[in-house]
Parts: structure tokens; sequence; C-alpha cells
């Protein structure tokens, strides 16, 4: 699996992040893929090349995509894994040292691809592969990052009691004091009451807090949150303010993007006006006529112009301006 990542990228024909997949079974891996996540074109470009991992059919495919910006080698055998990572990566060096003669769009002439490449490789528990494959690596663009064995990326002491679940819990608690609710609780307290779903939407809310926060190093100041928060009852006010302030407006556009790109990531499908049918699994149209299922909501609107003219959806534009004042707050004194 390789791809891209450019979800602001204004460069036309890549403003979606892009996964490539090689596995020999195609239409198996995509109908795999469109039933977890029905609505995964919305945000993301999936390109599947049909080979088994070691052929070199698989570099002759991947020369017709821009240059990569992660990969991830993840076949249940490590020896295959082993493999892989020593052909892609020599491929991927290589490309990388001659990329003016793979001059495969936009992309490639306008990004610049960073120091490094981090692969991902699935190892098991044999820890003479991992030397194997860290001795492999001499200096050059690919970097290998290993997860299996003790250190499954799902498991308790990964998630649970990682930092990240921490900075989770203090994004909830920020978020929800700038609420009037949060004192009512501990952080703790206050996270237990969350379900599964808004518990990994803290996680990936989370993870983005310091993208927000560089951003927030290079825009003009926002407004002081209690000028917001005041009119936080009043959608009209908010609206105004929304207008008084672009920036703040733009973030919160961008915001409303994230957590709905997190909602399509999590099988969600797309927008229904019922609040009470938020979750359920129902019928919906697609461009070409055909009906798929997927889960529903109320709040899910692509268009920030036209969530804002919805009379009932409109209400919940203020959550979305929570969020980018909780991501401000400094989280460690928490």
């Amino acid at each position: 699996l390789t791809g891209d990542l450019t979800p602001f990228s204004r460069i036309k024909g890549y403003e979606k992040l892009r996964v490539t997949i090689v596995d020999h079974d195609k239409e198996g891996t995509r109908s795999k893929i469109k039933t977890m996540y029905p609505a995964i074109e919305k945000i993301c470009n999936i390109n599947i090349i049909a080979a088994d991992a070691l052929d070199r059919d698989v570099e002759t495919e991947l020369s017709k995509y821009p240059m990569p910006t992660y990969a991830a080698i993840c076949f249940s055998d490590p020896s295959i894994n082993i493999g892989m990572f020593r052909e892609l990566t020599d491929y991927l060096n290589m490309r990388h040292i001659n990329r003016e003669h793979f001059q495969t769009g936009n992309l490639e002439k306008h990004t610049d691809c960073g120091k490094y490449l981090p692969v991902a490789v699935y190892i098991d528990k044999n820890e003479r592969e991992l030397l194997e494959l860290m001795g492999y690596q001499h200096g050059g663009y690919c970097r290998l990052i290993a997860f299996g064995g003790m250190e499954h990326i799902l498991n308790r002491s990964n998630i649970v009691d990682s930092r990240i679940e921490q900075e989770a819990m203090s994004f909830n608690y920020a978020y929800l004091s700038l609420q009037g609710i949060g004192h009512l609780a501990t952080p703790m307290e206050l996270w237990k009451k969350l379900d599964h779903e808004k518990r990994a939407s803290n996680r990936a809310q989370a993870a983005n807090r310091r993208y927000i926060r560089r951003i927030l190093d290079y825009i003009p100041a926002l407004p002081q949150k209690d000028e917001i928060i005041l009119c936080a009852a009043d959608t009209d006010k908010i609206l105004s303010k929304l207008r008084e302030y672009p920036t703040l407006d733009q973030l919160a556009c961008w915001e409303h993007r994230r957590w709905n790109n997190f909602h399509y990531a999590s099988g969600y499908i797309g927008y229904d006006p019922d609040p009470s049918n938020k979750g359920q699994l129902k019928p919906y149209p697609v461009e070409n006529g055909d009906m798929i299922y997927g889960k529903v909501h109320n709040c899910l609107i692509d268009d920030w112009e036209e969530l804002k003219r919805n009379e009932t959806s409109v209400t919940t534009v203020i959550y979305d301006i929570y969020a980018i004042y909780a991501c401000a707050e400094n989280g460690d004194d928490i």
C-alpha cells in the first residue's frame, strides 16, 4: 500500500488522499473496501494493482503514479514483507534520485517529498527479521517503521494508556469547557461518559490538534473566544461573526471537512435531515443511480456554505468553532 497525503491540495486531480494497493485479488479487495467504507471515494482515490507483491509489474504500475509520501507493507507472511521491503525501497530510492525522469503530473513537480519516506513493515515476533531489515537500511530515502509482535498498533497499552489517549481526553475537556460543561466533572469522568465512536473522534481530533496550532502560528490572531462564545446561542450572530472574521470561517470550514472525512472513514455514507436517524444504516442514492447502504448523519453536508444555509444543521456550526478554539487551548496544562 502506497499513497500521498494531500488533504488541502489545490493541484487539479490531486485534491484527495491517494491510496494504491497491491493485491492479486483486485475485485475481492475492492469489494471489501466498499463494504466497510461505502463513501470512501469522497476522501480517497483508490487504485488497486492486480499483482503478486514481488512481481516486476508492480514497479511498472507504480511508475504511472506520482511519488508516494508513505508506504505500508502488511502481508501476513513476514518473509514476504522482508522481500517486498527490499524491492520497494530499492525502487523508491532509485526513483527519488532520478525523480526528474518520472514526471507523472503536476503533483510531482510541485510537491516537496520531504527528507525521507516512511515505510511501515509488519514483522510479527521475530527480532532477527527486524535486525535484518534494519541492516538493509543504508542511509537511503526510505526509512523503516516496524510494527508487530509485542507492539501491535491496536493493543491496550498503545491506545488506551498512550499519549494519544491523554491528548484526546485533554481535547475533549477543553471542547466541553468552551460549552460551559467541562467544570462539571474531571477529564477522566467526562471521557468515561463517551461512547466508542465519540472517543475515536476525539483521538482523531487530538492527532489533528498540532496541525491546527501550526496553522495558527502563521495567520492573523483569531477573535477572543469569549466574543464568540457569548453569541453561541444565536445562530444569526454566529454567522455574522464568521462574515466579520473570514479566517475563523475558513478554519471552521476545514474543521467541518475533517469531521466529515472522519465519519466517511468510519462507515458513514451521507446526509439525512432527521436527527433521530443519526448513526442508523440507511439506503443512500449515489451518482450512478444505485442505492448503497451506510450510516447517515444530519450534519454530513460537504458544502460549507450549504451547511450554513440549512435551517437545521446551521445550529451545529458553533461546534466546528468550538473545535478550533479547543485545539488552540494548551492541553498540557489540563
